[in-house]
């Protein structure tokens, strides 16, 4: 039989960043041009001449550098043609029950981070694109916009399993002790350094998570943790009699350097 995709308005028609490629029944992969493409099912699956239960998977082709739109993709996308190796014709598939999938170009994220503490849990974002999209057809009210990069909302909420996709491995450059990777956060110490201490996270995450803005074959990320000393500690030095700044101790990290 034949599969082919529809020519309707929608969502994703005509985009030459969706490119479907399909497994049927477990019976192999083929892509799907919109004219359609040629597929087989084992016999296994019919009964009476029909086939009920057809599995069908569906995955579309990702670029770690060129994040996309989300889409929707309907039943009625497809077309179904039917005309077995002794001419016998069939009909459609079954149409009647509403069947749709939703598919977003994810990330796993994490950003730069400073503590004045030994131990700290930097938060890991998941994160959906969306730049030209009508946002409140694709994200929850409470679905904000990331900590610091736009067109990338966080969806944290929905990623609740390891399935879904992880942090899988993290190295730091300068010695930072990574004591725990977690789904949805990443605990760094300083272990036997003392602060200050700077150090640069790398971090690879599951394939269909990965996003790196300038090369393809890059599967890793990175950000920068920073452990301050303790606001008790002295932020200075200076001379009897002479104040050096009466506020040092309340003022934001970022804005002290030594």
């Amino acid at each position: 039989y034949t599969l082919s995709v529809g020519q309707g308005p929608y969502d994703w028609n005509g985009r030459a960043d969706v490119n479907t490629s399909m497994v049927i029944g477990g019976n192999g992969v083929s892509s799907i041009p919109l004219g359609g493409t040629t597929l087989r099912t084992p016999a296994a699956y019919f009964s009476g001449g029909t086939a009920t239960n057809l599995p069908l998977f569906i995955n579309f082709s990702r670029q770690r550098t060129v994040p996309q739109e989300p889409f929707i993709l309907r039943k009625n996308d497809f077309n179904l043609t039917i005309n077995d190796s002794y001419g016998v014709s069939g009909g459609d598939f079954d149409k009647s029950s509403d069947q749709n999938l939703s598919f977003y170009y994810t990330r796993a994220y994490m950003s730069n981070y400073s503590t004045d503490k030994e131990s700290c849990v930097v938060p890991v974002f998941y994160e959906a694109y969306c730049k030209n999209c009508d946002k409140s057809k694709y994200f929850n009210t409470n679905e904000h916009e990331s900590v610091d990069a736009i067109h990338w909302y966080n969806i944290n909420d929905r990623h609740t399993l390891t399935t879904q996709g992880q942090i899988l491995t993290v190295n730091a450059k300068n010695h930072t002790q990574v004591d725990a990777i977690n789904l949805k956060s990443l605990t760094l110490s300083l272990g036997t350094l003392e602060a200050p201490h700077r150090d640069r996270i790398t971090y690879k995450a599951s394939s269909w998570l990965q996003n790196n803005k300038y090369k393809e074959s890059v599967e890793t990320n990175s950000f920068n943790i920073t452990f301050y000393p303790s606001v008790k500690q002295w932020g200075g030095k200076g001379k009897v009699n002479k104040t050096i700044d009466l506020n040092v101790s309340s003022r934001a990290y970022e804005k002290i350097e030594w």
